[in-house]
């Protein structure tokens, strides 16, 4: 017998094995793995088939607690986070291991162990943690289709959390947030940037969780949106254009008139010299129907040039005797037949004034023409100005004198027998 048993040792390297594999699978731990917030309890509950005397319990390497199945049911815990219980009334052979209000520090290995020929069982415990969730700056106002920002922070989270964003209730679009998270210690901090188009008011909400959390914590702001001001730069715009053209327009206008109204006023030494002939024809046409006839002084020299050559006082270009001839019918029109002392009290002053035309005309050396003539023609309106009134008060004596001697002829004929 012994020898059969020697030569099949394949055989017996079988049969060790199957019985390995039973037992091992008398013994079961649940769950392998559980991830619980923190605060809140951890279960896991460990079933063994057959008989069994002593289970203990270790957690991250500690000896937590014992339960011994002798004689009935007794518990040894460590301390009152810790405990176990039948899961179910009268059935020792599931037990129920809790560990209460867990903590960071209690996440790892828990290992359940039954003494006997049964194997230990490892499961893995992890514990979450849930932070602060707030949204800066509170409540905004913001002008219709303006672009707004909300900014969300979290802290002490672990792991990082998941955030999210709703807009009146609804989830809002990923395209339109981005979240970044920061390790800090061993918690982690993350801030969440919403940006979107202002169109009407809305209530935004900020939401982080972790996936033990059976509620996210939220934080909301309300965005207020006004009316946005009507826009005024289409219409400004048109009103500059217009009001530019328009000024543009009369200031081309009114460079035009003035360039007529200067061209017509512009003298014309042609002109001038019509107007004195004319003003010279009726004079001699009014010395004639007086009593006497007055003569033309042609031998008149004005003073301070009787010395002077006329050639040393034309400028370039200007007539000598344009402008003898002129200074000679100035001189006619003060000495007018036919007056009284008392009708040429004004002598002296026009015998000034035509000194200082005879000077202008006479005495300025190298005068461009057109500056020469525009004076003189300036000069000259001046004293035909003042010589048509004079010459209207000597025609109005002159006329009540004719009447005066006609009334004595008459009255003479009257008398005579």
């Amino acid at each position: 017998m012994t020898a059969s048993w020697t030569s099949c040792p394949d055989l017996v390297a079988c049969l060790l094995l199957c019985a390995t594999t039973a037992l091992s699978q008398d013994f079961q731990l649940q769950p392998l793995n559980s991830t619980v917030l923190r605060g809140f309890d951890a279960r896991f509950n460990a079933t063994v088939q057959g008989k069994w005397e002593v289970m203990t319990w270790h957690v991250k390497g500690l000896l937590v607690l014992s339960v011994s199945n002798r004689v009935f049911f007794n518990v040894t815990s460590s301390s009152p986070q810790f405990s176990a219980r039948p899961c179910t009334n009268g059935n020792v052979n599931c037990v129920a291991f809790t560990i209460h209000n867990v903590t960071r520090s209690q996440a790892g290995p828990i290992v359940c162990s039954v003494l006997g020929h049964y194997e230990f069982k490892t499961a893995q415990l992890q514990v979450e943690e849930s932070g602060t969730v707030s949204i800066m700056g509170g409540n905004v106002t913001a002008v219709q289709d303006q672009q707004v920002a909300f900014q969300c922070m979290t802290s002490d989270w672990f792991p990082a959390p998941n955030i999210s964003w709703s807009l009146n209730g609804e989830p809002a679009s990923g395209s339109l947030f981005n979240t970044s998270n920061v390790p800090d210690g061993d918690v982690f901090n993350s801030t969440s940037v919403l940006s979107f188009q202002a169109v009407s008011n809305a209530t935004v909400a900020c939401w982080g969780t972790v996936s033990t959390l059976p509620n996210p914590i939220s934080s909301s702001s309300f965005l207020a949106v006004v009316p946005k001001p009507p826009d005024w730069t289409v219409l400004i715009a048109v009103v500059v254009s217009f009001g530019s053209a328009g000024l543009l327009v009369l200031l081309i206008f009114g460079i035009v008139f003035c360039c007529r109204r200067r061209k017509e006023k512009k003298p014309n030494y042609q002109d001038e010299m019509s107007k004195r002939v004319r003003t010279q024809s009726q004079v001699s046409s009014v010395s004639a129907a007086g009593q006497g006839q007055g003569q033309v002084n042609a031998g008149y020299v004005l003073d301070g040039q009787t010395n002077a050559a006329p050639s040393q006082h034309s400028d370039c270009g200007f007539s000598q005797r344009n402008g003898q001839e002129a200074r000679q019918w100035l001189w006619l029109q003060t000495t007018l037949p036919g007056t009284r002392g008392d009708d040429r009290q004004d002598t002296p002053v026009m015998e000034r004034e035509l000194r200082v035309v005879g000077e202008w005309r006479g005495m300025q050396p190298r005068r461009s023409r057109s500056v020469d003539i525009g004076m003189a023609a300036w000069l000259d309106r001046r004293l035909e100005r003042r010589l048509d009134r004079r010459l209207e008060r000597r025609l109005d004596r002159r006329l009540e004198r004719r009447l005066d001697r006609r009334r004595v002829i008459i009255v003479n004929e009257n008398n005579m027998p």
